[in-house]
């Protein structure tokens, strides 16, 4: 006696899903059943029905399979642990090369500060800052009064 095969398609209502669940379990179950025994294969179905029940069934040597496969995940864990090991190396590596940056553009900095005798604001006097204020303002006015002359002369 063979199976019949059956049209997969959603159910709309909620109380027809629960009943066709509670219906076609046991047939679910006796499926996997026959399954395992046929082709020799330990098979495990998990139903969570909409009712929120949970259904279990597991062939008989699946209890040893779940044992085995406890242990090749032991070898996962460890292939995991090697590729993170690796991908922390490489950003290690990025950072070192990061902080070797940072320590190339401090340099530069310094250097431009003390080509153009200049000194950072946080390091200056409230008297410098005064004169440095000034000298933009000033700096301001001559930028104003040049872009007033050109638009004249662009005008003309």
């Amino acid at each position: 006696m063979g199976f019949r095969k059956i049209k997969i398609n959603y159910i709309e209502k909620s109380l027809t899903r629960r009943m066709i669940i509670s219906k076609c379990r046991a047939g679910i179950f006796n499926k996997a059943n026959a399954l395992a025994r046929l082709h020799n294969v330990e098979v495990a179905v998990f139903i969570n029905s909409p009712a929120g029940r949970q259904y279990l069934f597991r062939s008989p040597g699946f209890n040893s399979y779940s044992r085995k496969s406890g242990r090749s995940s032991a070898s996962l864990k460890k292939a995991r642990i090697l590729k993170l090991q690796a991908k922390l190396v490489g950003v290690m590596k990025k950072l070192e090369a990061e902080k070797q940056r940072e320590k190339v553009l401090k340099k530069r900095f310094e250097e431009t500060l003390q080509k153009y005798n200049m000194k950072e604001i946080e390091n200056s006097s409230l008297e410098e800052l005064i004169a440095f204020k000034e000298k933009l303002e000033t700096l301001r006015k001559t930028v104003n009064q040049k872009r007033m002359e050109m638009e004249v002369s662009l005008s003309y």
